[in-house]
């Protein structure tokens, strides 16, 4: 198996870099609030738990990502992001606390901006619920928008040609 798989991680964060060096991992400083340093089509999967949420921009970012990434049936996106609008969070708003608890976080997605972002640069998006109610009693159908609180998705089949973006 070691050697069938090739791949890169990719940090703005100098420590996080230090420690995946050390342990022997390839990296690379980047910052890709405005573009991601990799040839198109260069990539099968790119992977990015907890990230966009953090950009001021994550749209430019999703585009990058379809940029990169090979435009075939077996290409994909994955990652995962917070829904800050979900009825728990929602809930403390009115009683005058902060959206989210994270500093942070500069975008705060809906279940709805997300599902659009997605669908505007992948034909196939799949959604799992991480937490919130929806995830602990999936039979109850519940709507991601109200009842998620983390969503891990994937994305397949990158669209053709998206150059215009968002």
């Amino acid at each position: 198996m070691v050697g069938l798989i090739s791949w890169i991680g990719v940090d703005i964060d100098d420590a996080a870099l230090e420690v995946a060096r050390e342990a022997g991992l390839a990296c690379a400083e980047m910052d890709f609030t405005s573009a991601i340093n990799f040839q198109n089509a260069s990539f099968d999967v790119v992977m990015m738990t907890e990230v966009l949420e953090h950009l001021p921009y994550p749209a430019i970012t999703v585009r990058e990502v379809h940029r990169i990434l090979k435009k075939n049936r077996g290409s994909a996106y994955v990652g995962s992001v917070p829904l800050d609008y979900h009825l728990h969070r929602r809930w403390k708003v009115m009683r005058g606390k902060r959206l989210s608890g994270e500093q942070l976080h500069v975008h705060h997605f809906s279940f709805k901006e997300l599902d659009q972002l997605l669908r505007f640069y992948f034909d196939n998006v799949e959604y799992l619920p991480l937490s919130g109610t929806a995830q602990r009693h999936p039979r109850w159908r519940l709507p991601y928008n109200l009842f998620v609180a983390i969503l891990p998705g994937r994305q397949l089949h990158p669209k053709q040609s998206r150059a215009a973006g968002i």
